[in-house]
């Protein structure tokens, strides 16, 4: 009796068949596990039963095991009366009697269905992106690392195209976070309906996707990547709206370009990294734009750095009053050193910053720097003097700029007078609506606001009176033909005549010349800036100049 109440208290199923497999007893927990009583096993063979016999591969290593008189410990896969799949844990041991003859087995089973699922679940998460379910870096690796060995006993090829989506930051910025998983969501399951299933397509970035594709030329892949900007041409709707990503891609193609995972992913990323400049393209890796990439690389690696340890600086180039020879105003340059080429010219690394999205990290470094040293020039009797920074059309487009200008002001005791934002003419009309909103808020604070290269892009007058504007800087390449051209000299004097009239400043760059600068006093409009009255000085100069000032000008 005590033996009979172990067994039928044991959590493990158990049952006892005879040799030919039939059930003579079950346990209640078996009874639990496959959902039928114990008359409905001694009867007839359960389905589950004959679903272990037809599982001919386990089923002839265990009864190869057993008939041999020993014992068998196995996984086994079936179906539960109600027709719900299950996976057990089991040991068959034979029993033997007294002339060492098998008489019955005894099959101890243990239900691991939860316990397989939860490692499955595991093994899914670890090789599979969270958000958008595709396979993540290391089960891309695995898959290349096999693609490679395939190739190279077949010898032939494969691609691995490397998508980066085009501005998804602006997604993010304008929608939220959340609506950018969603459109991230949406374009991986597009990605999953246009492609083979023997291709491999991988989330392995924010908004970086990788495909792999097997047996492939250089034709082929091409299309491929056409497809691929096919497919993120169809408007994706988020919140009402219908957004289209475009993206730039690059390819490499193995053998010839790698044979390693690190080679083909790195010449894959140089590829897109060239396609970037033009975006919304595709461009094939190749070994002639290696160096250039890879040195525009070096500099984002070095802008990087440099954010990251202060090494920007800013000078001043003084705005005088021609009138009185008094200085009214600077404007912050940034400039970057470097050990070994001594200076980093704007033109080359403020393009790559807009690029990578760095530059708003650094429109944010100068407004504080240039911020402090507007401080700094109050604290030293300096109350008058206008800071004009420039910021780009990204740093514009942050919704709480407003609130974070605020709070620098508040922070450092400064009034918001003293600072002047210029957003270059171009910018501005990139998203003329939302600029016009942003431009509203940071003039109720009080800054003062300023276009920047005035009369360079756009049909601009139509617009002036749009804009809540302080001031118009008249661009240097307009300064440097007003001698010599006479439509440039009217078209300055009629932006000139009209920003008068609507009651703005101008501020005009690029005066070298002593003619130059007659020319703008002839009609009277006397803020300047350029070589002729000073280039753009360290910081710790500029409070010497602003001491000494500069003679006014007297026309003949």
């Amino acid at each position: 009796m005590l033996q009979a109440s172990a067994l039928d208290a044991a959590l493990n199923g158990i049952i006892i068949t005879n040799t030919e497999g039939k059930i003579l007893w079950a346990n209640p927990s078996f009874e639990e596990i496959s959902g039928y009583s114990r008359s409905e096993l001694t009867e007839d063979p359960p389905d589950f039963i004959r679903q272990v016999e037809q599982n001919t591969a386990h089923f002839a290593e265990l009864l190869g095991v057993i008939q041999s008189g020993q014992p068998w410990r196995g996984e086994m896969h079936a179906t539960r009366k109600d027709g719900v799949p299950f996976i057990v844990e089991m040991t068959v041991t034979p029993v033997f009697d007294a002339a060492n003859n098998t008489t019955h087995f005894v099959a101890i089973l243990q239900d691991i269905t939860e316990k397989i699922h939860a490692r499955e679940r595991l093994e899914y998460q670890a090789t599979h992106d969270v958000l958008t379910g595709l396979p993540n870096r290391l089960l891309f690796n695995d898959r290349l690392t096999h693609a490679l060995a395939i190739a190279k006993r077949t010898d032939s090829q494969g691609a691995v195209i490397l998508i980066d989506l085009d501005d998804f930051k602006a997604i993010n910025d304008a929608f939220s976070h959340d609506e950018g998983d969603n459109f991230l969501v949406k374009t991986a399951e597009r990605f999953g309906l246009h492609l083979r299933e023997s291709d491999t397509i991988a989330r392995i970035g924010g908004d970086e996707f990788v495909i792999l594709i097997e047996d492939i030329d250089h034709k082929d892949a091409e299309i491929v990547a056409n497809k691929i900007n096919q497919i993120l041409s169809i408007p994706i709707e988020i919140k009402g709206n219908g957004l289209v990503a475009t993206a730039s891609i690059g390819i490499s193609m193995f053998p010839q370009d790698g044979d390693s995972i690190q080679v083909l992913l790195k010449n894959a990323d140089l590829a897109m990294y060239y396609a970037k400049e033009r975006k919304n393209s595709f461009q094939f890796y190749t070994n002639q734009m290696a160096a250039k990439v890879e040195k525009q690389l070096e500099l984002t690696n070095y802008l990087r750095y440099a954010l990251q340890n202060n090494i920007f600086q800013l000078n001043y180039q003084p705005q005088v009053d021609s009138a009185t020879g008094r200085v009214v105003g600077v404007e912050a340059l940034l400039r970057l050193p470097h050990p070994e080429k001594k200076w980093i010219s704007p033109g080359e690394f403020i393009p790559l910053a807009e690029k990578t999205g760095l530059i708003t990290d650094m429109d944010e470094w100068v407004l504080r720097t240039a911020c402090k040293k507007i401080k700094e020039l109050v604290d030293n009797g300096y109350p008058d003097i206008v800071m004009a920074v420039n910021v780009s059309n990204r740093f514009m487009g942050q919704p709480s700029l407003a609130e974070i200008l605020a709070e620098m002001f508040t922070e450092l005791n400064l009034d918001p007078g003293c600072l002047e934002l210029e957003i270059s003419e171009s910018s501005v009309f990139q998203n003329l609506d939302a600029t016009i909103i942003a431009l509203v808020k940071l003039k109720s604070l009080g800054i003062k606001l300023a276009i920047d290269d005035f009369g360079t892009g756009y049909a601009s007058l139509n617009y002036m009176t749009r804009f809540p504007l302080n001031t118009i800087k008249i661009d240097m390449t307009f300064t440097r033909k007003v001698l010599s051209s006479k439509s440039d000299a009217a078209i300055v004097s009629g932006v000139i005549a009209i920003a008068n009239r609507l009651g703005l400043d101008i501020v005009v760059e690029g005066v070298e010349k002593e003619e130059q600068l007659e020319f703008y006093s002839n009609l009277n409009c006397h803020i300047i800036q350029g070589y002729y009255y000073s280039p753009a000085v360290s910081g710790d100069k500029l409070m010497d100049l602003l001491d000494i000032g500069f003679s006014p000008f007297c026309r003949d």
